[in-house]
């Protein structure tokens, strides 16, 4: 999650802060969060316009059915 809140709104910025710490979202920098969960309610929250932002970029990924790993060991296998 990218997110910019005014600076002239700094009470909401720390609420959002503790909301998000408390979520158990990871800060990586100024205004980047992580979450290994869906970003679902959040997406609600803050498109609803309930925290004025600024700009606000969501990105979600979907973990592979099988990883990377796992196939390269299929493939190493040899008939026999």
């Amino acid at each position: 999650m990218l997110i910019d809140v005014p600076t002239g709104q700094n009470a909401q910025r720390e609420r959002l802060r503790r909301y998000l710490r408390d979520k158990g979202f990871g800060y990586l920098q100024s205004s980047v969060w992580i979450s290994p969960d869906p970003l679902a309610r959040e997406r609600k929250i803050l498109g609803g316009g309930k925290i004025n932002v600024e700009s606000l970029i969501l990105l979600e990924a979907r973990p592979r059915a099988r990883s990377l790993a796992h196939r390269m060991g299929e493939g190493g296998r040899q008939a026999g």
